[in-house]
């Protein structure tokens, strides 16, 4: 989680199941978030299945499937190459 900027926002429909909100602002709160999302994944087939980066405004957006849910997530980098903003989107 080192690739968290201190000030970063994440936005998640998952978020706001686990902690009735679906924003988590703070790398720490971010890092917590994750752990009880996906703590218990030993292993994770996850696929990639594009992705794209947009240098004019340092957003990298990726595509991804694990099981039967896919996924499209953009993440926004200050100029340090941390990630400020995420949002997830998830399907079938």
């Amino acid at each position: 989680m080192a690739h968290l900027a201190d000030n970063a926002e994440m936005r998640s429909p998952l978020a706001l199941k686990l902690t009735d909100s679906p924003i988590v602002t703070g790398a720490e709160n971010i890092r917590a978030y994750w752990r009880r999302a996906y703590g218990h994944v030993e292993s994770a087939d996850l696929k990639i299945l594009n992705w794209s980066w947009d240098d004019r405004i340092a957003r990298l957006t990726v595509w991804w499937q694990l099981n039967d849910t896919r996924a499209s997530e953009f993440m926004d980098f200050d100029d340090a190459g941390r990630v400020v903003r995420s949002e997830a989107f998830y399907g079938k």
